[in-house]
């Protein structure tokens, strides 16, 4: 019976120390999103309304944007709008993909169409990844660059 208890003592050592420390949290990067295009397919009632579905894709490029690092992929369907009032709100999935791999986020999104600033800085939710950033969480915040309405500093900071 010792011997038995000793074998199942040292295998379950050599499991627990060959399992490792827990992965830590990927360190917070920072990068440049630059949205190249959007297409929007536009169902049910004409203009904006529940349902219309929105994807834009991108570049993403080092903070001092002297080389591209990554692509992205944004989806929203329209949730609610009020074309009188300008409002919209939207469930976002986003997908950025850089070498070291992919950043999953997700977000209710809304927006003032009406607004000569319809773009603000937004805090979105880290759900998830593959590669160095698989299973990931935190959160990531894009802010518009003042004048370049294509263009956001985004900010991922994980947990």
């Amino acid at each position: 019976m010792n011997k038995v208890l000793r074998s199942m003592a040292t295998v379950t050592a050599l499991l627990l120390t060959s399992a490792g420390p827990a992965n830590a949290a990927p360190k917070p990067i920072t990068f440049v999103s630059h949205r190249l295009h959007t297409e929007t397919l536009d169902l049910g009632t004409p203009g904006p309304s529940m349902g219309d579905i929105s994807v834009m894709t991108g570049e993403i490029l080092s903070p001092n944007e002297d080389q591209i690092i990554g692509s992205y992929v944004i989806r929203k369907i329209m949730l609610s709008a009020d074309a009188s009032q300008g409002l919209d709100e939207r469930d976002t999935y986003i997908k950025y993909k850089l070498k070291a791999g992919t950043i999953a986020v997700l977000d209710i999104t809304e927006n003032n169409t009406a607004s000569a600033a319809i773009f603000k800085t937004e805090d979105r939710a880290i759900v998830g990844g593959t590669g160095a950033y698989a299973g990931a969480k935190g959160v990531l915040t894009a802010t518009p660059m003042t004048g370049r309405p294509d263009y956001f500093i985004t900010k991922a900071k994980f947990k």
